[in-house]
């Protein structure tokens, strides 16, 4: 049990250090930084590369503030003295993009000259997407009055043909608009990369020495729990050096391709019954142009109205019953308060014939006297 416990303990010590055991010259003192802060594991509050999801740990940074400067020979001041450079070492890896936008007269001729560009300089087009926003197309006197054609294209082309590609888009039968280039300098995440690479690969190797050696179950488990965890992280940062090599190898270009239409200013003098005439005309065409729309318009609505008018009748007949019901009792009110009134206007006249009758009686006794 001890002998396990030793052989976990060195497993612990060995993945700090295998990274400034395998790695030498200058880049010493950053691999065993990226020894002690593996890609999977770095510190919140990191330096963060978005497009490559790759971030320097503090480890890292402290390391290279604190690396000691290498003396420079003065004859080549070029490269530090008494150490050989790789010529690889110097390139800077820059990635190139542009956006670029482009109007022409003619859409046709132009887009397939675009596509003989690509095809000389060979680039590869990533996306491609046209439209054409005329909407009136299915009228027979439909005239093309302004450009309704646009293509996109995302283009990447070899980096050492890009500016030569970028001159060949003046001449595909366009007028160039609009053109917004940058270049970004990833020199510093790529080499970091690679150094955390060669991190990675010496501690596999060192875990796979460490594995033969195991002696007990719990110890080959401890070395391939820990093995599995470098093999990841070593593959993801390969994938993303092998992303920074073809952005660096292929610039990317977005291009837009909108068609115009030409336009002919003339100024033509008419006498005072063509101007009248033509304003009869265009308000007829006016007129006819609102009759045709009316009629597709009762045209468009018609399902609805037929819709509409059967969910009525429905209703209408669900409730008709109901409505003769209604009308019957208000008939059957009525009449019962005209025979009120009727009774009531009986027995009043009743009584004012019998006062009537008494005061004659009363001036018929009076005149005898």
């Amino acid at each position: 049990m001890k002998n396990g416990t030793k052989f976990i303990a060195a497993i612990m010590a060995a993945s700090l250090l295998l990274a400034g055991c395998g790695a030498g010259g200058g880049s010493a003192h950053s691999s065993a930084a990226m020894a002690e802060a593996p890609a999977a594991n770095y510190e919140a509050g990191a330096i963060a590369d978005e497009d490559y999801g790759y971030a320097m740990g503090e480890a890292e940074m402290k390391a290279e503030e604190t690396a000691t400067e290498e003396p420079v020979d003065p004859a080549n001041p070029t490269e530090p003295a008494g150490n050989e450079i790789d010529p690889k070492s110097l390139n800077e890896k820059l990635v190139y993009t542009c956006d670029i936008s482009i109007e022409t007269l003619e859409f046709d001729k132009s887009r397939q000259a675009l596509k003989d560009s690509i095809g000389k300089f060979g680039g590869i087009i990533s996306s491609e997407s046209t439209w054409d926003n005329d909407y009136r197309w299915y009228y027979d006197d439909n005239r093309k009055t302004s450009g309704t054609l646009t293509l996109t294209m995302t283009v990447r082309v070899p980096s050492g043909k890009y500016q030569d590609f970028l001159t060949s888009l003046e001449g595909i039968g366009g007028k160039i608009k609009n053109r917004s280039m940058n270049v970004r300098n990833i020199t510093k995440t790529y080499n970091d990369q690679t150094v955390l690479i060669q991190s990675l690969e010496t501690q596999e190797r060192r875990l796979n020495e460490m594995m033969e050696k195991a002696e007990t179950i719990e110890d080959m488990i401890a070395v391939e729990d820990r093995l599995t965890d470098v093999q990841t992280e070593l593959n993801q940062a390969r994938t993303r050096l092998s992303t920074m090599d073809t952005d660096v190898a292929y610039s990317t270009i977005n291009i837009t391709l909108t068609e115009v239409v030409k336009y002919t200013n003339v100024t033509v003098t008419r006498t005072f019954s063509e101007r009248l005439a033509a304003t009869f005309g265009d308000s007829w065409e006016s007129f006819l142009d609102f009759l045709e729309g009316l009629l597709f318009f009762l045209i468009y609505i018609l399902p609805y109205a037929v819709v509409a008018a059967v969910i009525f009748g429905i209703v209408f007949a669900a409730t008709k019953n109901a409505r003769a019901k209604a009308k019957a009792n208000r008939e059957a009110r009525k009449a019962e308060k005209r025979e009120v009134s009727f009774t009531a206007g009986t027995g009043s006249e009743r009584k004012r014939g019998l006062w009537q009758n008494s005061g004659e009686k009363e001036e018929k006794d009076e005149t005898k006297e």
